[in-house]
């Protein structure tokens, strides 16, 4: 951005009653002067910028709280080198024509910072300090400021960098590393705020760091936003029109550190691509605070860095502490590429609950194309004793595509968390990953150690699962897997629709089931060769339920452990070359209980409870082909019209 022979370019303006003033000493601008009141500084320039290797030294007193500084020219603030003040001092920096900080920018500040495109900084005795309408000799104020006031397209704000080099040594399963220790950023001190609010908000490459503090970034178009001196948290609720928030190539918002972490973004779009992420490690044992998303229209989160190992998106996870919240609000939701929205815990300390409040829409689809192994998802995670806490979707339309997971797991003591959604329109799911085996789209939620699975619940007007898709609750170990609830007004629609042998050689539908896995993911999780947890009962509750092409509904289980019971509530059930079962191995089978006005089986259709295994028996039965083991289950069935047919 600046050659190492520019010279800086800070010129005070005449705008106050005791001028700043500026002494240049080699690559170092002292800026002193200024006008005192009470315990805020005011600083006023016609143009600030600061080339690389430079330094911008505000030689304050240490007894002053907050510096305030304003650009009245028509240049951008252009930052290249160092800001520093002396003491605690909380630095303000306004210039309504935009602000850039190259890949060079740091702070040297022991307050925070607060960096705004607005025209003004408002006090609470109405006065305001304008970049806009410089009053000459005005009265400045003792209070603490306590708004920012935006006209009409204001500046950008851009943070250009290097990106990131975060690295997750295993995918998934490890903590980050080099959360809180990136060098080359724009950073506050311990337990501060990094604000950054303007127009449209850009980090290419850049990073923010705020270790155990806050980091705000805004993008507003006019209105108020409201500044708390309490950890300086802003305000939203005057400012009706927002501009956009885009972080690409690997940028890096991190709030991690010794707990009180929290991140809050707000803006008209949203989006991170490129492997950019917002992440809060909790590496201490006080509690973190929330991560915060609010987007008047959408957000989306695509891709992966260029090494395939860090998805962009959001991240929270705790190495000791509790974890607040990730809320998500927006009118529609897009993860795609391997993009994710993950909390873990790997201690026993509690995660988050993951909370998604997008009234038109949310689309999870695909996988990484660096990276096949890295699905697209929404993961709630426990590692070790602490709880996974609970995912809560709430939106018009879900859709599952392609591979893409939403998954609460357990993968230590600590009990995983629920799953709920709740979708005023559909919930639809399809796909598959090519090239994962059994890597299909799903709604899922799983003990894979000998914590205990939460509970899976849908609540659609219309449920569809297409080609490949799942909605399951399994166990792989000695935890209980979770019972599934789908609450489907209208209609339940499973469907093969695939020629894909991958898809062929699973079944697929729903289920609740305890399984064994392959040696190798039995190695990668640490788990016994033997399950012997109980799986859940499943209950559909619908109008119509619909099952073609070799799809399933079914309770398990092929360990030691009992399986669930399973209950379907429909006027109108009808089974095409499909299956209801309720089957397990060695332990209690679980009863299946049909309440329906029309049950209609054919194509080698079965409603069957075994003690071995899954399979199409001719009709419907209940059997048993092993002695001295507990009893398959029992078949109720209440229905008015039953039609069974052969395939023709």
């Amino acid at each position: 951005m600046f050659s190492s022979t520019v010279i800086a370019q800070i010129i005070p303006d005449p705008t106050l009653p005791n001028n700043s003033q500026v002494t240049n000493q080699g690559s170092t601008s002292n800026i002193s002067g200024g006008t005192r009141a009470g315990n805020n500084l005011f600083h006023s320039f016609e143009k600030f910028s600061l080339p690389t290797g430079g330094t911008a030294y505000f030689n304050n007193d240490l007894n002053i709280e907050n510096i305030i500084s304003r650009v009245t020219g028509s240049s951008i603030f252009n930052i290249d080198g160092l800001l520093k003040a002396n003491g605690t001092a909380n630095l303000f920096v306004i210039n309504p024509r935009g602000i850039i900080f190259g890949s060079n920018a740091r702070l040297d500040i022991g307050g925070s910072f607060v960096g705004s495109t607005a025209n003004s900084i408002n006090f609470p005795d109405g006065s305001r300090f304008s970049a806009t309408n410089p009053e000459i000799k005005s009265l400045l104020s003792i209070n603490v400021p306590m708004g920012l006031q935006y006209g009409s397209n204001p500046g950008a704000i851009q943070v250009e960098g290097k990106g990131h080099n975060l690295t997750i040594p295993i995918p998934l399963f490890s903590p980050v590393l080099g959360a809180g220790t990136s060098i080359n950023s724009l950073q506050v001190a311990s337990g501060k705020t990094l604000a950054l609010i303007g127009g449209e908000v850009s980090l290419r490459g850049g990073i923010l760091t705020a270790p155990g503090g806050r980091i705000e970034l805004g993008s507003v178009n006019d209105g108020v936003v409201i500044l708390n001196p309490t950890g300086w948290t802003l305000g939203y609720q005057n400012v009706q029109d927002f501009q956009d928030i885009k972080l690409s190539q690997q940028a890096l918002v991190d709030a991690s550190g010794f707990g009180g972490s929290s991140i809050q973004l707000v803006a008209n779009q949203i989006s991170l691509e490129d492997g950019s992420l917002a992440l809060i490690q909790n590496q201490g044992t006080q509690s973190s605070k929330s991560m915060v998303f609010n987007a008047l229209n959408s957000i989306q989160l695509s891709g992966t860095s260029p090494n395939g190992e860090i998805s962009s998106g959001f991240l929270n996870e705790t190495l000791a502490g509790d974890l607040d919240d990730i809320i998500v609000s927006a009118k529609n939701l897009l993860i795609k590429n391997g993009a994710t929205i993950y909390s873990k815990t790997f201690s026993n300390a509690n995660g988050s609950n993951i909370i998604l409040n997008v009234p038109d829409s949310i689309q999870v689809s695909g996988f990484s194309s660096i990276n096949p192994g890295i699905a697209s998802g929404i993961g709630n995670y426990t590692f070790s004793l602490g709880k996974a806490r609970d995912i809560i979707i709430n939106t018009g339309i879900f859709l599952g595509l392609d591979g893409a997971t939403v998954l609460s797991g357990t993968f230590g003591s600590g009990k995983g968390g629920n799953l709920t959604i709740n979708a005023n329109q559909k919930v639809e799911l399809s796909g598959f990953n090519p090239f994962i085996y059994l890597a299909s789209t799903q709604l899922a939620v799983g003990a894979f150690n000998t914590g205990d699975a939460g509970i899976l619940t849908v609540n659609a007007p219309e449920v569809v699962l297409r080609n490949g898709s799942n909605i399951n609750s399994y166990t792989l170990a000695s935890g209980n897997s979770g019972s599934v609830v789908i609450n489907a007004e209208k209609s339940i629609n499973i469907t093969r629709e695939s020629s894909n042998t991958l898809v062929y050689d699973q079944p697929f539908g729903i289920s609740s089931t305890a399984a064994f896995t392959s040696k190798p993911i039995q190695e990668l999780l640490g788990l016994s060769p033997f399950v012997n947890g109980n799986s859940g009962s499943v209950t559909i509750n619908t109008k119509r339920l619909n099952l073609r092409e070799g799809t399933l509904i079914n309770v398990s289980n092929f360990g030691s452990g009992d399986a669930g019971n399973l209950n379907i509530n429909a006027e109108y059930i009808s089974l095409d070359n499909s299956i209801v079962a309720a089957a397990t191995e060695s332990g209690k089978g679980g009863n299946i209980f049909l309440n329906s006005n029309v049950l209609q089986l054919s194509n080698n259709s079965s409603i069957n409870a075994t003690a071995r295994e899954l399979g199409f028996p001719s009709d419907i039965s209940s059997n048993s082909t092993r002695r001295n083991l507990n009893d398959a289950g029992n078949i109720n069935i209440n229905t008015i019209i039953f039609i069974a047919s052969k395939k023709n």
